[in-house]
């Protein structure tokens, strides 16, 4: 706890180091689903599987950040005319930065793998007729049958985006009724499998955005007996969540269902013992800023491309900084293709006529 108190709601600094640690834990939950790959350690594939998690903390961070952004635009807008207005350039704007990134790693490693690996799409999309697939995971809706399957995530959040209003003015109008109510949507297993996948996948998304809309910027926790206490609760209130998540102790609130109150209170522990520790949450929030590239193309690297590389150091830890390494230096370099290529350039371009329509 620094001097000045315990700040509980989040900086931009704060939300990279958030997901600088989300995609560490989504690299190790990949990287080791069983005893197979994992040296036989029950350990490490334990903390594999609750790595799951990451996903639930990527969610809720996006959540937060969309919420702080758009309370601004929103704010600005002096009737019913210009938030539709406001609300619609916001959202579009999220979908061109979205695009902009995914599609320049789409063409990179989808033609990398036809051409230089010899990964037909034909295989990766498991029918002969591939236009249909190819588009449809082009604008990313294709779900776990896309190109690279950890791209499922794609459909979530864009989806999300979409819903995004909605939940925003739900909050607005009805905070804990509506969070009562998204809560209760995700434990009632629905069997359309898409729905069923966004009432999960909607609650920690749903947290983000009610810790941002319901806990004051700038709000400290001052009194240093109070954060004494808060954190030895959190730290049981974690150990206590993990072992509903991987124990049905409650019917249906296991598993990813448990994840979304999982990823709030490991974001608390986060900024509670890594925000102020000097290079730690620096290395973590430089992971931060590049946890979208390492998402969308450490799978290439160690499933598709190059597991005998990648698992070739045997022991679970060299492994892992193994692919966070690889896969941040491909980030590194896609940055890097971007700042040069102009694709930063074009996305500023399409965002200045959205803010000019």
């Amino acid at each position: 706890m620094s001097g000045e108190g315990f700040a509980l709601s989040l900086s931009s600094k704060d939300t990279g180091i958030m997901k600088g640690v989300a995609i560490c834990l989504m690299l190790w939950h990949h990287l080791f689903p069983n005893a197979l790959y994992s040296g036989g350690s029950s350990a490490v594939v334990f903390m594999a599987a609750v790595g799951k998690v990451c996903v639930s903390l990527f969610l809720l961070m996006s959540g937060y950040g969309l919420a702080c952004q758009y309370s601004k635009v929103i704010a600005e807008a002096k009737n019913l005319k210009e938030k539709f207005g406001a609300t619609t350039k916001f959202i579009a704007k999220r979908y061109v930065k979205f695009y902009i990134g995914y599609w320049v790693i789409f063409l990179i490693f989808g033609l990398s793998g036809c051409v230089g690996m010899g990964i037909s799409l034909e295989s990766r999309y498991e029918t002969d007729n591939v236009l249909f697939p190819l588009v449809v995971d082009f604008f990313g809706f294709m779900g776990y049958h896309s190109y690279n399957i950890t791209w499922w995530f794609n459909r979530v959040i864009l989806s999300l985006y979409i819903a995004f209003p909605i939940l925003f003015l739900l909050i607005r109008k009805i905070p804990y009724i509506s969070l009562a109510l998204v809560f209760g949507i995700m434990l009632v297993p629905i069997p359309l499998a898409f729905v069923n996948e966004m009432t999960i996948w909607m609650f920690p998304f749903f947290i983000g955005m009610f810790w941002a809309m319901k806990v004051p910027q700038g709000y400290t926790i001052t009194n240093k007996r109070k954060y004494l206490i808060l954190l030895p609760i959190t730290l049981i209130l974690c150990c206590v969540l993990v072992y509903f998540r991987q124990n049905r102790i409650v019917p249906y609130f296991t598993g990813i269902a448990v994840d979304g109150l999982l990823a709030l209170v490991i974001s608390m522990l986060v900024i509670m013992l890594i925000r102020n520790v000097p290079v730690v949450n620096v290395v973590f929030s430089f992971l931060g800023k590049h946890s979208a590239n390492m998402y969308m193309v450490h799978t290439f690297l160690f499933s598709y491309w190059f597991p005998q590389f990648i698992y070739a150091p045997k022991y679970a830890i060299l492994i892992f900084l193994l692919l966070l390494l690889c896969s941040l230096a491909i980030s590194i370099v896609l940055e890097f293709i971007k700042t040069k290529g102009c694709i930063y350039k074009l996305s500023d371009y399409v965002v200045r006529k959205i803010d000019a329509l």
